[in-house]
């Protein structure tokens, strides 16, 4: 039995994760520009432009737009970059990665929920929350391949290793900060995250 489940996984091939998950990274990071609605009409008095206050009205919706969009690609990058340490996928490692999607997929509706009632600091958690467990996700899956055992290529030595999983937590670990801020009362607590984005890229070739 434990023969078949391993030939089904090799005929599987951890290239068909890998294509699955370029494509929905991709249509969540396309998905949240349609977060971003604009009103059909603006009424303007005194002869003022429309734009300025519609812009002025939207920015909650491009700050959290961008934000989600930039993670997502720093999420991107670090998955690429370790995921090509793996030789091969077993069941967990499957599942854990399938779980990583799930939360991906679910970014355009927290990202939607945080801009359409900012303020709320409970919109924000769940924003931030999701955000922190794709991290965990990732991290749960670089950590069982390691202690699996034929999962990883043999040049994954110590050093690589913690600056893969220095990569992965950043994001994750603002996030808890971001949420305690939330919790605090700080409307714009997820600009702790942009913060958080440069260092993630830099511990990889740190």
């Amino acid at each position: 039995m434990e023969g078949a489940e391993e030939n089904a996984m090799e005929r599987l091939g951890k290239r068909r994760l890998e294509n699955i998950t370029d494509a929905i990274f991709a249509f969540a990071m396309t998905l949240l520009v349609l977060n971003i609605e604009v009103p059909e009409q603006v009424s303007a008095t005194g002869g003022e432009n429309p734009v300025f206050p519609l812009l002025a009205s939207l920015l909650p919706d491009f700050f959290h737009y961008f934000t989600a969009f930039l993670v997502l690609a720093a999420f991107w990058f670090v998955h690429h970059c370790y995921y090509e340490r793996f030789v091969k996928l077993d069941r967990t490692a499957l599942w854990l990665g399938i779980g990583a999607l799930l939360m991906i997929a679910l970014i355009p509706f927290t990202t939607n929920l945080a801009d359409t009632y900012i303020g709320y600091g409970l919109s924000a958690v769940v924003f931030e929350l999701n955000i922190a467990v794709i991290g965990l996700f990732f991290y749960l899956q670089w950590v069982y391949a390691e202690s699996r055992g034929g999962l990883l290529k043999g040049n994954v030595g110590p050093k690589v290793s913690a600056q893969i999983v220095r990569s992965i937590l950043v994001i994750p670990l603002a996030s808890v900060i971001a949420i305690a801020l939330s919790l605090m009362g700080f409307t714009w607590s997820a600009l702790v995250l942009f913060v958080a984005l440069p260092i993630s890229v830099l511990f990889f070739y740190g």
